[in-house]
This record gives structure tokens, C-alpha cells and sequence, in this order.
């Protein structure tokens, strides 16, 4: 009898499909996209296979060992046929694909005076899903003052340009649904502890500097008027300063929209955010889908790992959160598996860090004041 921790089954029209002869299933906080591969193999001379007419176009539900991971759809399905076999290959992604494929079209092209979450709904309103909230930046409730559409822009572009001035990271859920969350979110638990020699399957660390700079800064403008005028309007700079990097190393790059000196504050802290993350990479291999608490892994989880062999910090332990997850499983390898990518959080505002941050990087990452 089949494990049922080791089942995929996906729901398409009422039907069931099960026995895969491989999974793999992908969510990432940098994406908002989950994407999934699943094959199948029969005997030629035919078989409960025979009937799978899963084809491009098709709404599934996947689920792994009991727990929904994803609603999408099926972009490609393949077919291969040799003397004694017959493979079926599909791959397909969540809902939110279309909001990255597909053009944005909106009546008059602007969105004045609207929050984020006002202009995320009606922009995915016409694809059938929905926008929710996981943790809400202070940034995001204030109104863009008159933010522009572009012709050919994707929804997804449109609305990743907007969430970078509100400190928003984008990805989805297992429902297909848009999600929005702060990128200095942090609930200071942990959900899994993860140990060398006990747990981990297989692991990789990887500790660098090149995405760090003693300096992050943008320039950018906003619309003049009455009340804003001068170098308030023409000249609108914020920065933040790292004090683990010693040396001259400064960031500047342009405003993607016109903002203000708060709005460009948030978007500089950001950028600081996402490129702390890029400090400490960790991959770790464990074995089965299903975190010790019984839910399936997610994004954003905090997991507390000790690894001495591959971890320079005196004890060999570290405080992380998942950037991505893959479910997986082959033919070729018994049992299920999970490769968890890790990356360290640095909150950009809250201060201080996690404890045991290797070196330079444990010390605090504090945006300034906006420069006038």
C-alpha cells in the first residue's frame, strides 16, 4: 500500500490522478509564480493511463500528501511512445502565470489616488483571482498620487513596479491567488529546526559579499505643486547606510516611478533588504514534504539551523527563512524529498539581526533619514 505522505494527486473535471512516476513542484518568495512538472509512464499495450487527457488549457489542483499545494494551469503536456512504453510529461504553473504572460489593459490607463491593494484588485479582478494580504508593509495603505499604465506592460510588471515604492514582495498561494507581503516581516519564531547529522539529507552554504554595498541610495522626482515645489519635486533622494561594509562601496540607481521622499525611502529599503539576502544561501536537501509540525514547507518559514561543517559561525548555527521550496519526487529515488532554499533576514528598520550571522554580516543594516 502507498504511502500516503508520498502521494501527488491532482484534480482536473471531477477526476483523480495518481501514481506519478516523478514530481516537482516550486514556490519561491521572489516569484509569483509556482510552477510544476509531473510525468507518468504505461505499458504500450494500454491501461487506467490511457484515459489522461490532461492537455494545455486544463485547471488543476495539485496536492501533496494530503495538503493542497497549488490551483494552476497546464501550458504543456508532452507524449512519448517507444516499443514497451508510453510517458506523458505536463508542466503547467498557478493562476498568476496569466497576470505574467498576459498584457494589462485598464480603462483611461491610470490609477490616480488608489492604494496598492485597490489598484492589485482590479488588476486581477479579470483573470479570476483574487489579491490578499500575508503581512502588510506601513507604506502600502497611502495612495499613489497618479501612477501610469504602459502599453505592452504585463499585469504582473505593472504591479511589481508599484509594490517596489511600498516596500511589497509578491508571490502566491496555494489557492492561486496574488499574495503581498513586507519584506522586513519577521515573526521572530521559528517553524523547523534543521541539524547536520540528524535531519539534513544534503546541504550547500555559500557565504558572500558581492551584492553588499557600504551605500544604497536613489534619486528620483514627483509632480510639483502648491504644497511641493523647488528641490522637494525636482530632486527627491533617500539612502541607507551598511555599516558591515567597511569599505567605498555605494548603490545608486533611478526611481522606476515618481515619488516621494518617504515612497523612495521604502523602495531603498527594499532594495537593502533583498540584497542582505543574497549574503548567506544556504540549500538544504531533507527528506518527505512535510515539516515536523505536519504541514507541507512554505515560504518565509524561519529555520533554525546548525550545520558546523558548512556554517563559519563559532557554533556552527544560524537563523534563516526559506526563499524557495521544491517539492520532488523520482523514479530513480525512493521516498520523497524537499530542497529548501534558506537566506538570511536582515531587517532593514527593526534593528538587530539574527543571532549568529556569520562575520560582517551580523551587524545592523539601518536605513537614514532621506537626504533633502
Amino acid at each position: 500500500m502507498s504511502n500516503p505522505a508520498e502521494i501527488c494527486e491532482v484534480a482536473c473535471r471531477g477526476q483523480i490522478f495518481r501514481d506519478w512516476t516523478s514530481v516537482s513542484v516550486t514556490r519561491s518568495v521572489d516569484a509569483a509564480v509556482t510552477e510544476f512538472r509531473l510525468t507518468v509512464a504505461e505499458l504500450s499495450k494500454g491501461g487506467g493511463w490511457g484515459a489522461l487527457k490532461l492537455r494545455p488549457g486544463d485547471e488543476v489542483s495539485i496536492v501533496l500528501a494530503g495538503h493542497k499545494v497549488a490551483k494552476g494551469l497546464i501550458y504543456v503536456r508532452q507524449a512519448a511512445l517507444t516499443g514497451t512504453s508510453h510517458a506523458v510529461m505536463l508542466q503547467g504553473a498557478s493562476l498568476t502565470m496569466e497576470l505574467v504572460i498576459a498584457s494589462h489593459v485598464a480603462k483611461g490607463g491610470q490609477y490616480k489616488g488608489y492604494t496598492f491593494e485597490q489598484i492589485a484588485n482590479a488588476v486581477v479582478q479579470p483573470f479570476g483571482i483574487s489579491f490578499q494580504w500575508a503581512n502588510m508593509p506601513d507604506e502600502a495603505s497611502k495612495p499613489f498620487r497618479d501612477p501610469q499604465t504602459f502599453i505592452g506592460e504585463t499585469a504582473f510588471q505593472l504591479l511589481e513596479r508599484l509594490a517596489r515604492q511600498r516596500g511589497i514582495k509578491l508571490h502566491d498561494d496555494e489557492n492561486g491567488n496574488l499574495v503581498g507581503d513586507d519584506v522586513k516581516a519577521d515573526s521572530g519564531t521559528q517553524t523547523a529546526m534543521l541539524e547536520e547529522g540528524k535531519n539534513i539529507v544534503a546541504i550547500n552554504a555559500m557565504v558572500q559579499d558581492l551584492m553588499q554595498y557600504s551605500k544604497i541610495g536613489a534619486i528620483g522626482q514627483q509632480k510639483g505643486d502648491d504644497d511641493i515645489w523647488g528641490k522637494d519635486a525636482s530632486e527627491v533622494k533617500a539612502e541607507a547606510e551598511n555599516p558591515a561594509v567597511k569599505r567605498h562601496r555605494p548603490l545608486m540607481f533611478l526611481a522606476e516611478e515618481p515619488s516621494s521622499k518617504k515612497d523612495l525611502q521604502a523602495r531603498v529599503d527594499r532594495e537593502v533588504e533583498e540584497r542582505n539576502w543574497t549574503a548567506v544561501q544556504v540549500q538544504v536537501v531533507v527528506q518527505g514534504w512535510l515539516k515536523p509540525d505536519g504541514g507541507l514547507w512554505r515560504v518565509l518559514d524561519r529555520v533554525s539551523l546548525k550545520s558546523p561543517s558548512t556554517i563559519p559561525t563559532s557554533d556552527g548555527r544560524i537563523n534563516l527563512f526559506v526563499r524557495s521550496v521544491t517539492f520532488s519526487q523520482t523514479a530513480d529515488a525512493p521516498g520523497t524529498i524537499t530542497t529548501l532554499e534558506l537566506c538570511l533576514r536582515v531587517p532593514s528598520q527593526t534593528g538587530g539581526t539574527d543571532a549568529g550571522s556569520p562575520n560582517v554580516l551580523d551587524s545592523e543594516t539601518k536605513p537614514a533619514e532621506p537626504v533633502t
